[in-house]
């Protein structure tokens, strides 16, 4: 995305008025989308100053590439699950289209996202396989952050082999992402690529509600069990001096824990194997924010009978 504003933000009081207009309208295209008609109540929302607001029609001739800009730069998103980071890593799921004169247009293969997107709080023209005109895809994110990850993982949906085991499948157009991650791609079909449910049950909580859920309860999910003794294990297992209970772990399809982790601890030759089994599975590449995520979501302690995260403080 490119720097577009042209206006010289000196400290005078017309340049100012000028920035908050443009801030403002910024705010007012990513909540309801930019042919959606500006109102004084659309003004009011997002007018954030003791000035009195401009009429209505001095927000009409407003230059695209100037109210691009102060998205990028303007404008962040509180929400707690359809974040910036969220949003675009679910869009990265469909190919994205930029205009000069338009905001960008995003096509999917699955109607499973478009669904998905009537949930979100930001503007757009929703259609059959596609979401038009699109200004928050010029929000700032971070590839590397959780929300990223979850959107990426979200805009999956389940796929069975004729073994009736069970895939997440995803457009061709997620693969570099999940290949800069570390992911194991374990198999591409012709326009999608197929990997182990495991990565979308691990970030389920971080999805929103009936996304994640589907992904928890799998009968048959492909490596999921190895993926997760190998990760606690690697991660979480080696490092703990007290024995684990898996009812406390965060870890999707761990089951008989206690027995894994004395087996292993117990047999230098196991615990070579599993380091093994990582390098064979594809899992020597997995990035630090995965790792950190995993470690993460076992730090707990007891304080007055709850377990309680240690990044919410005492309850």
């Amino acid at each position: 995305m490119s720097d577009y504003f042209i206006i010289d933000p000196s400290h005078g009081k017309k340049e100012k008025k000028l920035i908050q207009q443009y801030t403002t309208l910024a705010k007012i295209v990513v909540k309801y989308g930019w042919d959606n008609r500006i109102n004084e109540k659309y003004i009011m929302e997002f007018w954030d100053s003791n000035d009195p607001y401009p009429w209505v029609n001095s927000f009409k001739n407003m230059e695209i590439e100037n109210v691009k800009w102060f998205i990028q730069n303007n404008v962040s998103i509180n929400e707690s699950v359809w974040s910036a980071d969220f949003l675009h890593g679910l869009l990265r799921n469909g190919e994205i289209k930029t205009h000069p004169d338009q905001f960008p247009d995003i096509c999917f293969l699955s109607r499973k996202i478009v669904n998905l997107l009537k949930e979100c709080p930001y503007g757009g023209e929703l259609g059959d396989g596609e979401w038009k005109n699109v200004p928050a895809v010029y929000l700032k994110y971070d590839e590397k952050s959780i929300g990223f990850i979850s959107g990426l993982l979200s805009g999956g949906s389940l796929y069975h082999d004729k073994n009736y085991t069970e895939y997440a499948l995803h457009s061709r157009f997620s693969k570099p992402y999940f290949v800069k991650l570390g992911i194991p791609i374990e198999k591409e079909l012709e326009d999608s690529i197929l990997i182990s449910p495991f990565w979308h049950a691990l970030f389920a909580p971080e999805m929103p509600e009936k996304i994640g859920r589907d992904w928890v309860s799998l009968n048959s999910p492909y490596r999921a069990h190895e993926y997760s003794y190998i990760l606690w294990f690697i991660y979480i297992g080696y490092f703990h001096a007290e024995k684990p209970s898996a009812s406390k772990l965060h870890i999707p399809y761990i089951k008989d824990l206690r027995k894994v982790y004395n087996k292993l601890r117990g047999d230098k030759k196991l615990t070579r194997y599993v380091g093994e089994l990582r390098v064979r599975y594809n899992l020597v590449l997995l990035d630090d924010t995965i790792k950190k995520y995993i470690e993460n979501k076992q730090e707990r302690k007891r304080v007055r009978g709850h377990i309680i995260s240690v990044k919410e403080g005492k309850k």
